[in-house]
């Protein structure tokens, strides 16, 4: 969960302008640094800090602030490892620690080539990140695709990570079947890790300067064949011959001289099918000397090196192989001197690589809203997906409840006696206005239908702990009384001013897929719906944010059909919703009115076909004015998992 900074303080901030100001406070008061995010509560998006002025009561942002003018303005400092700053640094890392992987180990042009596509890849996915929140609605396509390509580089910087490590190990032969081990560079073949090779023609130097000249090189270009089979590339010897050649199969063909001492005997087998002959050494079948005194390779055991079997080895007279061919065609060479420098940057790259997937969100989903989310329909999401899904809806909730209930909007909490102790700290006032059963349209766990015993957890002054909402009477409840109680092993008692910030512990929540489906116990008139919905679009985490919002529905109730004055300020909200988060929205109001009964079969009813006619949901699809049957619950889980699935989430 990313670290936050709070104060009593306020700040001052311009529209278009970079620089911010503090009022009570002072950068150094709090620990600012260059990466932390800024949230003034109730404007503008979440930005990066870019660096501290001189001025200790300024700093300046990495981008312009995109919310109106204003002063005396609550904020918040989140200290934020995956924060749009730090995202900007933390891929400049990781594509630095992959250079010098390259730089230290001999490997392939292909796999260097590969190491520098996923860098630029990797640069230009921090580009898109440091764009700020307030130009997502005309990135929000562009961010959705890079968001597929993040998790393809990834996969390339693991791959090449495993492969560069895999390469940097020995396999040792003292016995049949053994595992491979390390060796030092002192117990290598003398140069064999040297010839650094990296391109066709370094190859032919490196071959020429260890074993004489190899004549002609040949290109891909030049059609030829060897044995039936077609050559890509090898050398011709002076008489026009292939003493070295390798197929497109994969195949390495070469002549071979051996000396052998007159007991060894020699025989040549060759192969009716791919033409290639067969060479037995020595007196005993399938036992190759490789030594003066005698030693020997058994070919009859098979070795294996990073749970595969070796076809081939270059064995030293240690024992141990500082090249080694696997079955799969993998070529692995032993490090000498970049062992230690290696192990340091391995261990920092695996720190680099779990910050770097922090910046998309897990597969898990959280569905945040009212009556509508209450019932049924997350527990159906959960069984058409196989996947977790978290139910945080509580019927009759406004908009700006729910986003109090997600954190996207902070609430300010006034407690008795102005300070935390053990055990009940009872809560007096939200934003100054005292607690009755007549303010729960806006107290964060409060509501008409029932009085259930609701929990919020989360940390008021810097203590941790947990909000609970009591009701009796009714329902609609008489009497409500909410109490903050600290977590155990705090340090109490602890000072809390009037109208302190409720931090909410987003529990994970902040790093799932989020539905949103506010809006039906709202007065349309305002612009509470649009509001909270950017509150809880801000409070996500993650560099990709993947969020859905739902329409609000329309009901049998009184000016709710088409031209009535309340349907025309639902299809208003619903517009606007949809014309700032176009890539997120999804109109399942008109998907229920257009398609619910024929996909589910059901034959209309002269009510359904007025209900149709009018632009609301048919009866047949209702248990009431506005609540859904479970068949139609069934209809909004699968829609959903199709457009979750459809982004790739």
């Amino acid at each position: 969960m990313s670290g936050r900074l709070f104060s009593t303080g306020t700040v001052s901030v311009t529209n278009g302008s970079k620089i911010v100001t503090l009022a009570g406070a002072t950068v150094a008061e709090f620990n600012m640094r260059d990466g932390d995010d800024l949230q003034v509560l109730g404007l503008g998006s979440r930005i990066a800090i870019a660096q501290l002025l001189p001025d200790t009561n300024q700093f300046e942002l990495l981008h312009n602030f995109d919310g109106a003018t204003g002063a005396a303005l609550a904020y918040t400092i989140y200290r934020n490892p995956a924060g749009w700053g730090s995202q900007e640094l933390l891929a400049s890392q990781v594509a630095d620690n992959v250079r010098l992987l390259s730089d230290g180990i001999p490997i392939a042009q292909d796999d260097l080539d590969a190491i520098a596509q996923a860098r630029e890849e990797t640069e230009d996915l921090a580009l898109q990140a440091s764009g700020s929140a307030g130009t997502a609605t005309s990135q929000a396509g562009i961010a959705t695709t890079k968001a597929g390509e993040a998790v393809t580089v990834l996969d390339e910087v693991e791959t090449l990570r495993d492969d560069v490590a895999a390469r940097a190990a020995l396999i040792t032969s003292t016995s049949p079947g053994s595992v491979v081990g390390a060796a030092t560079g002192a117990e290598m073949i003398a140069g064999a890790i040297n010839d650094k090779v990296a391109t066709p023609v370094n190859t032919k130097v490196a071959l020429e300067a260890r074993f004489g000249p190899t004549g002609t090189q040949i290109g891909a270009s030049e059609v030829r064949y060897l044995s039936g089979h077609k050559v890509i590339g090898g050398f011709l010897d002076n008489n026009g011959r292939m003493p070295l050649a390798i197929t497109e199969e994969g195949l390495i063909l070469g002549k071979l001289g051996v000396a052998i001492g007159v007991a060894n005997g020699l025989s040549f087998n060759r192969d009716p099918v791919t033409g290639l002959y067969e060479i037995s050494l020595g007196t005993e079948a399938n036992m190759l000397p490789v030594g003066g005194n005698g030693d020997t390779f058994d070919t009859r055991s098979p070795r294996y090196f990073d749970s595969k079997e070796v076809l081939w080895a270059l064995e030293a007279s240690n024992g141990r192989c500082p090249i080694v061919v696997t079955i799969d065609g993998q070529v692995y060479l032993a490090k000498s001197n970049v062992q230690a420098n290696t192990d340091a940057i391995e261990a920092e790259l695996a720190v680099l690589t779990e910050r770097f997937e922090a910046i998309v969100p897990t597969a898990e989903i959280a569905c945040y809203g009212d009556s509508l989310t209450a019932g049924s329909y997350p527990s159906r999401l959960a069984t058409v997906l196989d996947r977790s899904v978290y139910n945080r809806g509580i019927g009759g909730q406004t908009a700006k409840q729910i986003a109090s209930r997600q954190g996207g909007w902070v609430r300010l909490l006034t407690v008795e006696n102005d300070e935390i102790i053990e055990g009940s700290n009872p809560v007096t006032a939200f934003e100054g206005v005292a607690i009755s059963a007549g303010t729960r349209s806006s107290d964060p766990l409060s509501t008409a239908s029932n009085n259930t015993v609701y929990t919020l957890r989360g940390t008021l002054a810097g203590v941790p702990g947990v909000l609970s909402r009591g009701a009796s009477g009714g329902p609609p409840s008489t009497v409500e009384t909410y109490v903050f109680a600290p977590d155990a092993g705090q340090v109490l008692p602890v000072r809390c001013p009037p109208q302190a910030a409720f931090i909410v512990d987003p529990e994970g929540d902040d790093r799932r897929v989020n539905i949103f489906w506010p809006g039906r116990n709202d007065t349309w008139a305002d612009t509470n719906i649009q509001l909270s919905v950017d509150w809880m679009v801000s409070r996500l985490a993650t560099g990709e944010k993947r969020f859905v919002i739902m329409s609000v529905l329309n009901g049998e109730y009184a000016t709710e059909d088409v031209g009535g004055a309340r349907y025309n300020q639902i299809i208003a909200i619903n517009t606007a919703v949809q014309s700032k988060y176009p890539a997120n929205y999804l109109d399942i109001r008109r998907y229920l009115i257009d398609h619910g009964l024929a996909t589910l079969g059901i034959t209309p009813t002269a009510q359904d076909l007025l209900d149709v006619e009018r632009d609301i949901v048919p009866v047949s699809l209702r248990v009431d004015g506005i609540h859904l049957t479970g068949d139609a619950l069934q209809l909004v889980a699968e829609q959903l998992a199709d457009f979750i699935i459809a982004k790739g989430w």
